[in-house]
């Protein structure tokens, strides 16, 4: 029994480490609800956390939410780098490759207020 209390206590101490290698993907797909209706009271430890993640990709997801060229893919809730192309968006996925052509709309463009963004420029600070 002290086996595995003392297994538990470890685990438990292990999981901040954990989160911290969490990829930007999953950490965007866990929270898409906050991330769609993002505030700048809801949405802090989203943005905390992938800034923290470890993830290479995370810096370039952050700008891009910034600047509302992140969106995704309704359907599925696959979320891409998107810039405006001919009567649409081109598609990237979060790595930067490019990802093809959405179907007409297919891709929901996310739009963060000025305090969602501060708080993106902030977190970004970490990365300059």
């Amino acid at each position: 029994m002290r086996f595995v209390l003392i297994l538990l206590a470890v685990l438990a101490s292990a999981l901040p480490v954990l989160a911290q290698g969490t990829p930007a993907a999953q950490i965007l797909s866990e929270n898409r609800a906050l991330i769609e209706r993002s505030s700048r009271q809801t949405i802090g430890p989203v943005i905390e956390a992938l800034a923290a993640s470890g993830d290479a990709s995370s810096a370039a997801i952050l700008n891009a939410w910034a600047d509302r060229r992140l969106g995704f893919r309704e359907r599925d809730g696959t979320f891409f780098l998107i810039e405006p192309a001919d009567g649409g968006w081109a598609l990237r996925d979060l790595a930067g490759a490019p990802a093809g052509p959405p179907g007409r709309g297919e891709i929901a463009q996310l739009r963060p207020n000025s305090g969602v963004r501060g708080l993106i420029a902030t977190a970004l600070v970490r990365f300059q």
